[in-house]
């Protein structure tokens, strides 16, 4: 606890102190004024609990100080009657002190039930309108029977004092206010050390007062002055455990987190370097949306698009840009009613500008922009798409003058009549026509590597891709290919199809005894598995990895390299897992953000 938290206290106790002995000195003068006195400052503390708690009940976890809040209202309410009522007011004609008596045992006993119930509850929570109505009954019923005659107890006779059921039910209180200490002391953990403290220590004067209730034959005798004395202090620490510690200091540190926060996140809001800016739609006699109003821009928008804030908050996008129609103002609108986010690219051409734009909105009507220019991005893509393009020309040219030399080369070995050579020669002549088709693979290769990742990946359908392939190769396929595969697209490279291919292909051509080939999915948690598995030879173990090499120098073995190259793109992965001699089994591994399901 702070040195200022100290004498906060200090203050609060030597004021009470202060309160009480005056308040003692009035009875010495006036017992009507002091009893008036005394309860007028329970009523105005009952009060101000509730208008507290009730203020702040969406902001109040502990559940128990909002239902006790609630409480001591009526609680109030009925010692306010209590006060108009007792003896020497004149208020009520035809009544006795019985009257007074009779509302002290309603007010307490609806005190004892309160804090007895809201300890009971704890940690659960009641809905405060609820708890409200049924206060509000019980409150009502209460003093019904107290005015009806013969309904609520005798709890005072003239000239005889007490009734039994008045002292029973004063011990009764006593014993129930006692229960309740237990009960917090139990539930400890949800409370603060100090408000679990003040709360005992309140709870322990109302028992000294109720007991001291029971010995008083004149209202205005001395047990009753001591009785009423324990029940200032009472209410003036269940005031302080409530309100001062239980309420007004979270509330405090709430705002003083509230302000750290918006500090924090107005600071980023200025150095942030995407611009920003807060609108409002505004809307025509019939509700249409016509423009927008800027309410709010960060330096960024101000650096962004040369425009000072002062110029542009209060002004709508019209008056503001200059333009007839708002820029993207259907989608703004849109945002602005249904509260749901979007991000796009656009060009500006009144800025000669391309932006990447996130609208989002937490308010009908009102909505705010991110943006960032991008046009250096876009600029730098067109360039390299147009470089890619030249070197693709490039290429394929001359790819196209390679093939053009092979036909060549291997025109002029058909040319050669081998009839006489020697064994030696021929051998020569075969190994020459071998690297020339070598040759030839790598360019068609070449080709296919070149076109890989030119275009962005789209999202593709798996069934859609391998009933293609069937029908495209329904003549020189004879063995059985099962599709599996309905209800799922990927977000791939569009070379998707050379991975079926060449996975298809591969089968094929080494797969011996192969006599099908099953396409289906699995889909987990976390990944969506695409297999392809045969009942060929398989792959030996120890080629397992390297089968995604490329295999330079070999007859074969690109198309697997491209096909782990094509599935990369995207972060998809493949592997191969079956078991030498029953099969191949290839795995593709797709994570969760790139497929879908599509009906």
């Amino acid at each position: 606890m702070g040195s200022s938290e100290d004498r906060r206290l200090r203050f609060f106790f030597l004021t009470l102190f202060i309160f009480l002995v005056a308040t003692t000195l009035t009875s010495l003068v006036n017992y009507l004024l002091f009893h008036t006195i005394a309860e007028l400052f329970s009523i105005v503390i009952g009060c101000l609990i509730f208008m507290i708690a009730w203020t702040a009940r969406d902001r109040i976890e502990n559940s128990y100080l909002l239902f006790i809040g609630i409480g001591y209202l009526f609680i109030a309410g009925i010692d306010l009657l209590h006060t108009l009522a007792f003896r020497g007011m004149n208020i009520f004609a035809g009544y006795d002190a019985n009257l007074p008596t009779q509302l002290w045992i309603a007010a307490r006993s609806l005190e004892a039930a309160t804090l007895l119930i809201a300890a009971v509850l704890i940690p659960r929570r009641v809905n405060p309108k609820i708890q409200f109505g049924i206060y509000l009954a019980l409150a009502t019923a209460l003093i019904w029977s107290i005015f009806s005659p013969g309904v609520f107890p005798d709890c005072f006779i003239e000239g005889s004092g007490l009734t039994p059921f008045k002292i029973y039910m004063e011990y009764l209180l006593s014993i129930l206010f006692a229960a309740t200490v237990l009960l917090l002391y139990q539930k400890k953990a949800y409370f603060e050390p100090r408000i679990l403290h003040l709360m005992i220590a309140a709870l322990g004067t109302t028992i000294i007062a109720e007991l001291a209730f029971t010995f008083y034959i004149d209202v205005y005798g001395l047990s009753n002055l001591i009785g009423h004395l324990f029940k200032i202090v009472s209410f003036a620490l269940i005031y302080l455990a409530l309100v001062d510690t239980g309420i007004r200091r979270p509330l405090e540190i709430l705002y003083r987190d509230l302000a750290e926060s918006e500090r924090k996140f107005r600071g980023l809001f200025n150095v942030m370097n995407e611009g920003f800016a807060f609108h409002e739609i505004v809307r025509d006699d019939e509700g249409n949306a016509v423009d927008y109003r800027i309410l709010e821009v960060n330096p960024a928008f101000e650096e962004s698009l040369s425009i000072p804030a002062a110029d542009a908050i209060g002004k709508t996008s019209r008056d503001l840009y200059g333009l007839e129609e708002p820029p993207f103002l259907k989608r703004y609108a849109t945002v602005a009613d249904n509260g749901q986010p979007i991000t796009f690219e656009e060009y500006l051409p009144h800025l000669n500008r391309y932006f990447k734009i996130s609208v989002f909105s937490e308010k009908k009507d009102r909505f705010a922009t991110i943006f960032t220019d991008i046009t250096r991005s876009v600029e730098d893509q067109k360039a390299l798409h147009l470089a890619n393009k030249k070197l693709n020309l490039l290429t394929s040219l001359t790819r196209h003058d390679i093939v053009n030399n092979i036909t060549a080369a291997e025109g002029y070995l058909y040319l050669i009549d081998t009839e006489d050579m020697p064994p030696d020669t021929i051998r020569y002549i075969n190994g020459l026509r071998e690297q020339i088709r070598a040759i030839q693979r790598k360019n068609e290769f070449s080709r296919d590597y070149q076109d890989m990742g030119i275009d962005a990946p789209t999202w593709q359908s798996l069934e859609q891709i391998l009933e293609q392939y069937r029908a495209d190769h329904k003549e020189n396929v004879v063995i059985g290919i099962e599709n599996e595969l309905a209800g799922y697209e990927i977000y791939a490279d569009p070379m998707l199809p050379r991975v079926f291919e060449n996975l298809i292909g591969n089968a094929l051509i080494h797969g011996k005894t192969l006599t099908y080939i099953r396409w289906y999915a699995e889909e987990s948690a976390d990944l969506l598995r695409i297999i392809c598995e045969d009942d060929g030879a398989g792959v030996p173990d120890g080629k397992k990895e390297t089968i995604f090499r490329p295999a330079f120098g070999r007859s074969h073995g690109f198309g697997l390299y491209l096909v782990s190259e094509i599935l990369s793109i995207t972060g998809i992965t493949i592997r191969e897992t079956g078991t030498y001699g029953e099969g191949a089994r290839f795995e593709i591994n797709v994570p969760t953000e790139k497929f879908r399901r599509i009906s």
